[in-house]
């Protein structure tokens, strides 16, 4: 009678054993650690850069994102509720259009057409008034243009010039920016503009390979060269680069009023991410409210920082 029930207990072991296992290798699957998505820094695009903006800095500049074509050319910038629009019309010819704004009762109409040659811009001129919506009336209608000049293929002078029919309607120079280059750096910005008078900026330069995007914060060549918002979108188009990185930046002024507060030192520090580009530039140092430059405050870390996706 004992024999009888070998079979059973038999088959009832298997299916035990054949539970148990499953059960294990259920157990195991569930622990498996999820791994990472892996992503190739070169496949990604800077996507939004954030500008230092802070009360201890005499001004800001809100954030700006961008978006690409199937090029891997801006197409987009957005920054403080604008979006424009960039057109590619030849490889001497760009335009740039603002499609949105966040004025209430008024549509903003405004079109940069930007010349270039040799890859470098040389004229921008934007046209540009204000559409009431009520009457489609336009108002404040303006021309300003933008003259770029080079010497050894390094941006030697920017003119901003403007024209309102607010003001004769005629052309006026409102400021003008003078470089000098040393031995493949830009070693001073000179601003002469009838509003604020004369500011000389003297460049100090540390001895590492430039990095690339490393001057497009506050206060630099690339920044005094660029349109309110396009700095990003100049940043390889105006003449050769330098050869290392700007450490320090000292400033004087000359027909300032008083009560102006301006930079007087700043120190540049930059920062990588894990895949070696470019996280953040970092700005320190002193400001002023006098002609003489006597330091009234000073500032520390103030950031930028580079997103990429």
């Amino acid at each position: 009678m004992r024999f009888s029930k070998l079979p059973f207990i038999l088959f009832s072991s298997i299916c035990i054993t054949i539970t148990s296992c499953s059960s294990d290798e259920d157990s195991a699957s569930d622990t498996l650690p999820v791994q990472p998505e892996v992503v190739n820094p070169a496949n990604e695009k800077l996507v939004s850069v954030v500008y230092p903006f802070s009360n201890n800095i005499p001004y800001m500049m809100d954030k700006q994102t961008f978006e690409y074509d199937n090029l891997n050319r801006i197409s987009k910038i957005k920054f403080t509720g604008f979006v424009y629009g960039v057109t590619y019309v030849n490889a001497d010819l760009i335009e740039i259009n603002l499609l949105e704004d966040p004025i209430e009762g008024r549509k903003m109409v405004s079109k940069k057409t930007i010349s270039l040659k040799d890859g470098n811009v040389i004229l921008i001129v934007d046209k540009k008034f204000d559409l009431i919506e009520t009457t489609n009336e336009s108002k404040n209608a303006a021309t300003d243009s933008t003259l770029f000049s080079y010497s050894n293929k390094y941006l030697s002078k920017v003119q901003f010039y403007g024209k309102s029919v607010n003001w004769g309607n005629s052309y006026s120079l409102d400021k003008q920016f003078d470089f000098i280059e040393v031995n493949g750096n830009i070693t001073q910005a000179k601003e002469t503009s009838e509003y604020s008078g004369i500011t000389e900026v003297n460049y100090s330069y540390d001895s590492n390979p430039y990095l690339n995007m490393g001057d497009m914060v506050y206060e630099t060549p690339l920044y005094f060269g660029s349109v309110e918002g396009l700095h990003v979108f100049f940043k390889d188009k105006l003449g050769k680069k330098n050869v290392n990185n700007i450490a320090k930046a000292d400033f004087s002024y000359e027909k300032r009023s008083n009560k102006f507060l301006g930079y007087r030192t700043i120190f540049f520090t930059r920062n990588l991410d894990k895949n070696g580009r470019l996280s953040e530039i970092l700005l320190s140092g002193t400001l002023t409210k006098s002609v003489d430059g006597t330091p009234s405050s000073s500032f520390n870390n103030e950031k930028m920082s580079f997103i990429y996706k």
